[in-house]
Protein backbone atom coordinates (compact mmCIF):
# COMPACT_ATOMS: atom_id res chain seq x y z
CA UNK A 1 0.00 0.00 0.00
CA UNK A 2 1.24 3.48 -0.95
CA UNK A 3 -0.14 6.14 1.37
CA UNK A 4 -0.26 9.72 0.10
CA UNK A 5 -1.70 12.75 1.86
CA UNK A 6 -4.31 13.99 -0.62
CA UNK A 7 -5.41 13.31 -4.18
CA UNK A 8 -3.51 15.26 -6.85
CA UNK A 9 -0.90 16.58 -4.41
CA UNK A 10 2.82 15.84 -4.76
CA UNK A 11 2.86 12.48 -2.97
CA UNK A 12 -0.08 11.30 -5.04
CA UNK A 13 1.78 12.29 -8.20
CA UNK A 14 4.78 10.23 -7.11
CA UNK A 15 2.60 7.25 -6.16
CA UNK A 16 0.85 7.29 -9.53
CA UNK A 17 4.17 7.54 -11.36
CA UNK A 18 5.55 4.56 -9.44
CA UNK A 19 2.45 2.59 -10.36
CA UNK A 20 2.73 3.62 -14.01
CA UNK A 21 6.42 2.73 -14.32
CA UNK A 22 6.44 -0.34 -12.09
CA UNK A 23 8.35 -2.93 -14.10
CA UNK A 24 8.24 -5.57 -11.34
CA UNK A 25 5.09 -7.61 -11.75
CA UNK A 26 5.71 -9.61 -8.58
CA UNK A 27 3.77 -6.99 -6.67
CA UNK A 28 1.18 -4.32 -7.27
CA UNK A 29 0.28 -1.04 -5.59
CA UNK A 30 -2.87 0.20 -3.93
CA UNK A 31 -2.92 3.94 -3.24
CA UNK A 32 -4.68 5.27 -0.15
CA UNK A 33 -5.01 8.82 1.18
CA UNK A 34 -4.82 10.27 4.66
CA UNK A 35 -7.25 13.01 3.65
CA UNK A 36 -10.46 11.63 2.12
CA UNK A 37 -9.28 7.98 2.30
CA UNK A 38 -10.68 5.46 -0.14
CA UNK A 39 -9.81 2.40 1.97
CA UNK A 40 -10.24 1.74 5.68
CA UNK A 41 -6.58 1.22 6.57
CA UNK A 42 -7.28 -0.01 10.08
CA UNK A 43 -9.59 -2.68 8.70
CA UNK A 44 -7.42 -3.87 5.81
CA UNK A 45 -3.79 -3.29 6.80
CA UNK A 46 -3.13 -6.98 7.52
CA UNK A 47 -3.70 -7.76 3.84
CA UNK A 48 -0.56 -5.88 2.78
CA UNK A 49 3.03 -7.10 2.76
CA UNK A 50 4.35 -3.56 3.09
CA UNK A 51 2.90 -0.14 3.87
CA UNK A 52 4.75 2.84 2.38
CA UNK A 53 3.94 6.25 3.85
CA UNK A 54 5.27 8.52 1.09
CA UNK A 55 5.83 11.29 3.66
CA UNK A 56 6.78 10.57 7.26
CA UNK A 57 4.40 13.36 8.41
CA UNK A 58 1.42 11.12 7.60
CA UNK A 59 2.74 8.49 10.00
CA UNK A 60 4.18 10.68 12.76
CA UNK A 61 3.14 14.11 14.02
CA UNK A 62 6.01 16.22 15.35
CA UNK A 63 4.78 18.89 17.74
CA UNK A 64 6.52 20.79 20.54
CA UNK A 65 9.50 18.42 20.41
CA UNK A 66 7.19 15.44 20.87
CA UNK A 67 6.24 12.69 18.43
CA UNK A 68 2.77 11.21 18.07
CA UNK A 69 2.42 7.93 16.17
CA UNK A 70 -0.80 8.32 14.19
CA UNK A 71 -0.98 4.60 13.38
CA UNK A 72 0.23 2.87 16.53
CA UNK A 73 -1.68 -0.32 15.65
CA UNK A 74 0.60 -0.99 12.65
CA UNK A 75 3.64 -3.25 12.83
CA UNK A 76 6.59 -0.88 12.37
CA UNK A 77 8.62 -3.64 10.74
CA UNK A 78 6.15 -3.62 7.85
CA UNK A 79 6.38 0.17 7.41
CA UNK A 80 8.68 2.22 5.22
CA UNK A 81 8.43 5.97 4.76
CA UNK A 82 9.97 8.93 2.96
CA UNK A 83 11.65 12.26 3.71
CA UNK A 84 10.88 14.91 1.10
CA UNK A 85 11.52 18.25 2.76
CA UNK A 86 13.26 20.35 5.38
CA UNK A 87 10.30 22.56 6.29
CA UNK A 88 8.29 19.68 7.77
CA UNK A 89 10.64 19.55 10.77
CA UNK A 90 13.21 22.40 10.73
CA UNK A 91 11.19 25.23 12.27
CA UNK A 92 11.73 27.36 9.13
CA UNK A 93 15.48 27.55 9.81
CA UNK A 94 16.98 25.89 6.70
CA UNK A 95 18.34 28.21 4.02
CA UNK A 96 20.20 27.57 0.76
CA UNK A 97 23.45 27.99 2.73
CA UNK A 98 22.50 26.45 6.06
CA UNK A 99 21.23 23.03 7.15
CA UNK A 100 19.29 22.80 10.39
CA UNK A 101 19.94 19.62 12.39
CA UNK A 102 17.04 17.13 12.28
CA UNK A 103 15.38 16.64 15.70
CA UNK A 104 16.82 13.67 17.58
CA UNK A 105 13.34 12.47 18.48
CA UNK A 106 12.43 12.27 14.78
CA UNK A 107 15.62 10.33 14.00
CA UNK A 108 14.84 7.90 16.84
CA UNK A 109 11.32 7.24 15.56
CA UNK A 110 12.45 6.82 11.95
CA UNK A 111 14.96 4.23 13.16
CA UNK A 112 12.11 2.09 14.53
CA UNK A 113 10.78 1.60 10.98
CA UNK A 114 11.92 -0.97 8.48
CA UNK A 115 13.47 1.58 6.13
CA UNK A 116 13.41 5.22 5.02
CA UNK A 117 13.90 6.77 1.58
CA UNK A 118 15.08 10.31 0.83
CA UNK A 119 14.51 12.29 -2.40
CA UNK A 120 17.64 14.48 -2.56
CA UNK A 121 21.32 13.95 -1.84
CA UNK A 122 21.40 16.96 0.49
CA UNK A 123 18.62 15.55 2.69
CA UNK A 124 20.16 12.07 2.53
CA UNK A 125 23.57 13.28 3.72
CA UNK A 126 21.98 15.38 6.46
CA UNK A 127 19.89 12.57 7.96
CA UNK A 128 22.71 10.07 7.60
CA UNK A 129 25.11 12.43 9.39
CA UNK A 130 22.79 12.66 12.39
CA UNK A 131 22.18 8.96 12.79
CA UNK A 132 19.25 7.89 10.63
CA UNK A 133 19.82 4.20 9.87
CA UNK A 134 18.73 2.06 6.93
CA UNK A 135 18.47 5.16 4.75
CA UNK A 136 18.11 4.94 0.96
CA UNK A 137 18.56 7.62 -1.71
CA UNK A 138 15.74 7.56 -4.28
CA UNK A 139 15.80 10.78 -6.29
CA UNK A 140 12.59 12.25 -7.67
CA UNK A 141 11.71 11.98 -11.34
CA UNK A 142 9.18 13.35 -13.81
CA UNK A 143 6.66 11.84 -16.20
CA UNK A 144 8.29 12.87 -19.48
CA UNK A 145 5.29 11.63 -21.46
CA UNK A 146 2.90 13.92 -19.60
CA UNK A 147 5.24 16.93 -19.38
CA UNK A 148 6.60 17.37 -22.89
CA UNK A 149 7.73 20.39 -24.93
CA UNK A 150 6.00 22.15 -27.77
CA UNK A 151 8.85 23.55 -29.84
CA UNK A 152 6.46 24.71 -32.57
CA UNK A 153 5.49 27.67 -30.39
CA UNK A 154 7.67 30.73 -30.87
CA UNK A 155 8.95 32.35 -27.71
CA UNK A 156 6.67 35.05 -26.36
CA UNK A 157 7.20 38.72 -27.17
CA UNK A 158 7.59 39.33 -23.46
CA UNK A 159 9.67 36.87 -21.45
CA UNK A 160 7.07 34.82 -19.61
CA UNK A 161 8.37 33.63 -16.25
CA UNK A 162 6.48 30.75 -14.62
CA UNK A 163 5.95 29.81 -11.01
CA UNK A 164 3.74 27.06 -9.59
CA UNK A 165 2.93 26.56 -5.92
CA UNK A 166 0.74 27.46 -3.02
CA UNK A 167 0.64 30.98 -1.59
CA UNK A 168 0.35 29.39 1.86
CA UNK A 169 4.07 28.62 1.68
CA UNK A 170 5.02 32.15 0.65
CA UNK A 171 7.40 32.34 3.65
CA UNK A 172 9.49 29.55 2.08
CA UNK A 173 8.76 29.93 -1.62
CA UNK A 174 9.66 33.63 -1.71
CA UNK A 175 6.72 34.67 -3.90
CA UNK A 176 6.22 38.12 -2.37
CA UNK A 177 9.82 38.72 -1.35
CA UNK A 178 11.69 37.51 -4.44
CA UNK A 179 9.60 36.14 -7.32
CA UNK A 180 7.22 39.05 -7.86
CA UNK A 181 9.83 41.83 -7.38
CA UNK A 182 12.31 40.04 -9.64
CA UNK A 183 9.82 40.09 -12.51
CA UNK A 184 9.14 43.82 -12.27
CA UNK A 185 11.34 44.72 -15.22
CA UNK A 186 10.59 45.71 -18.81
CA UNK A 187 9.26 43.02 -21.14
CA UNK A 188 9.10 40.40 -18.41
CA UNK A 189 5.78 38.92 -17.30
CA UNK A 190 5.17 36.65 -14.31
CA UNK A 191 2.69 33.83 -14.91
CA UNK A 192 1.61 31.95 -11.79
CA UNK A 193 -0.26 28.70 -11.21
CA UNK A 194 -1.34 28.96 -7.59
CA UNK A 195 -4.25 26.99 -6.07
CA UNK A 196 -5.19 29.83 -3.71
CA UNK A 197 -7.52 31.86 -5.87
CA UNK A 198 -4.71 33.86 -7.47
CA UNK A 199 -4.55 31.83 -10.67
CA UNK A 200 -5.89 28.36 -10.12
CA UNK A 201 -4.70 25.98 -12.85
CA UNK A 202 -6.27 22.52 -12.82
CA UNK A 203 -3.90 19.59 -12.58
CA UNK A 204 -4.78 18.37 -16.08
CA UNK A 205 -3.89 21.83 -17.44
CA UNK A 206 -0.43 21.99 -15.89
CA UNK A 207 1.37 20.55 -18.98
CA UNK A 208 -0.09 23.42 -21.02
CA UNK A 209 0.86 25.90 -18.30
CA UNK A 210 4.53 24.92 -18.68
CA UNK A 211 4.25 25.06 -22.45
CA UNK A 212 3.01 28.66 -22.20
CA UNK A 213 6.05 30.03 -20.33
CA UNK A 214 9.65 30.67 -21.39
CA UNK A 215 11.53 30.22 -18.10
CA UNK A 216 10.67 28.74 -14.70
CA UNK A 217 11.71 30.48 -11.47
CA UNK A 218 12.26 28.83 -8.08
CA UNK A 219 13.23 31.20 -5.24
CA UNK A 220 12.72 28.81 -2.31
CA UNK A 221 14.66 28.95 0.93
CA UNK A 222 14.50 25.14 1.08
CA UNK A 223 13.30 22.26 -1.08
CA UNK A 224 13.67 18.51 -1.07
CA UNK A 225 13.43 17.93 -4.82
CA UNK A 226 10.86 20.21 -6.43
CA UNK A 227 8.49 18.38 -8.76
CA UNK A 228 7.64 21.70 -10.41
CA UNK A 229 11.28 22.27 -11.34
CA UNK A 230 11.42 18.79 -12.87
CA UNK A 231 8.12 19.30 -14.72
CA UNK A 232 9.23 22.63 -16.17
CA UNK A 233 12.54 21.13 -17.29
CA UNK A 234 10.78 18.17 -18.87
CA UNK A 235 8.60 20.68 -20.72
CA UNK A 236 11.73 22.16 -22.25
CA UNK A 237 12.03 25.22 -20.03
CA UNK A 238 15.28 26.52 -18.50
CA UNK A 239 15.08 26.93 -14.73
CA UNK A 240 16.47 29.72 -12.57
CA UNK A 241 16.66 28.39 -9.02
CA UNK A 242 18.16 29.09 -5.65
CA UNK A 243 20.70 26.51 -4.47
CA UNK A 244 18.20 24.21 -2.81
CA UNK A 245 17.77 20.44 -2.69
CA UNK A 246 17.47 18.65 -5.99
CA UNK A 247 17.86 21.84 -8.03
CA UNK A 248 21.60 21.66 -7.38
CA UNK A 249 21.62 18.15 -8.85
CA UNK A 250 19.47 18.89 -11.89
CA UNK A 251 20.66 22.32 -13.00
CA UNK A 252 23.96 22.78 -14.79
CA UNK A 253 24.85 26.47 -14.83
CA UNK A 254 24.53 28.00 -18.28
CA UNK A 255 23.45 24.68 -19.81
CA UNK A 256 19.84 24.11 -18.75
CA UNK A 257 19.40 27.03 -16.37
CA UNK A 258 21.11 28.94 -13.59
CA UNK A 259 21.65 28.48 -9.86
CA UNK A 260 21.47 31.83 -8.09
CA UNK A 261 21.68 33.30 -4.63
CA UNK A 262 18.43 34.45 -3.02
CA UNK A 263 18.92 37.96 -4.30
CA UNK A 264 16.56 40.02 -6.49
CA UNK A 265 19.34 41.66 -8.51
CA UNK A 266 20.95 38.30 -9.28
CA UNK A 267 17.64 36.80 -10.39
CA UNK A 268 16.88 39.85 -12.55
CA UNK A 269 20.28 39.59 -14.24
CA UNK A 270 19.41 36.06 -15.38
CA UNK A 271 15.93 37.10 -16.53
CA UNK A 272 17.43 39.93 -18.59
CA UNK A 273 19.92 37.44 -20.03
CA UNK A 274 17.08 35.23 -21.29
CA UNK A 275 14.97 38.20 -22.39
CA UNK A 276 17.77 39.61 -24.53
CA UNK A 277 19.25 36.34 -25.83
CA UNK A 278 16.45 34.42 -27.55
CA UNK A 279 18.86 32.09 -29.33
CA UNK A 280 20.44 31.08 -26.03
CA UNK A 281 16.98 30.67 -24.53
CA UNK A 282 16.09 28.27 -27.35
CA UNK A 283 19.36 26.36 -26.95
CA UNK A 284 18.89 25.96 -23.20
CA UNK A 285 15.26 24.94 -23.70
CA UNK A 286 16.37 22.02 -25.87
CA UNK A 287 19.08 21.09 -23.38
CA UNK A 288 16.60 21.12 -20.48
CA UNK A 289 14.57 18.41 -22.17
CA UNK A 290 17.66 16.39 -23.14
CA UNK A 291 18.98 16.35 -19.57
CA UNK A 292 15.61 15.12 -18.29
CA UNK A 293 15.48 12.32 -20.86
CA UNK A 294 19.05 11.30 -20.04
CA UNK A 295 18.67 11.05 -16.29
CA UNK A 296 15.45 12.28 -14.66
CA UNK A 297 12.42 10.52 -16.11
CA UNK A 298 10.28 8.37 -13.84
CA UNK A 299 10.92 5.59 -16.33
CA UNK A 300 14.54 5.71 -15.10
CA UNK A 301 14.16 6.96 -11.53
CA UNK A 302 11.36 4.56 -10.61
CA UNK A 303 13.84 1.68 -10.81
CA UNK A 304 15.54 2.83 -7.59
CA UNK A 305 12.18 3.32 -5.87
CA UNK A 306 10.91 -0.09 -6.98
CA UNK A 307 14.15 -1.72 -5.77
CA UNK A 308 13.78 0.07 -2.42
CA UNK A 309 10.25 -1.31 -2.08
CA UNK A 310 11.12 -4.81 -3.30
CA UNK A 311 14.12 -5.14 -1.00
CA UNK A 312 11.92 -4.30 1.97
CA UNK A 313 9.33 -6.88 0.97
CA UNK A 314 11.93 -9.60 0.47
CA UNK A 315 13.67 -9.11 3.84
Amino acid sequence: MLIADKRNWAYDSIAKSLNKYNDNRQFNFIIDYIKNPIINLKKNYKEYDLIFFLGWQSLFTLKNDKIINNFSYLNKKKIICGIHSHHSWDGKKTTPNYDEKPPSILIDHLNTLKSVNVVSTRLFNLFKKFGCENLHLTLNGVDHELFSPNYNNNHNEKLKVGYSGTIKHDWRKGISEFIKPSCEIDNVELVMAAPDGFNNVNLEDMPNFYKSIDVYLCASSSEGFSLSVLEASSSGKPVISTKVGGSTELIKNGINGFLVNRNIKEVQDKLVYFRDNKQQLKKMSLKSRDIILDNWTWELRAKDWIKFIKDNIDT
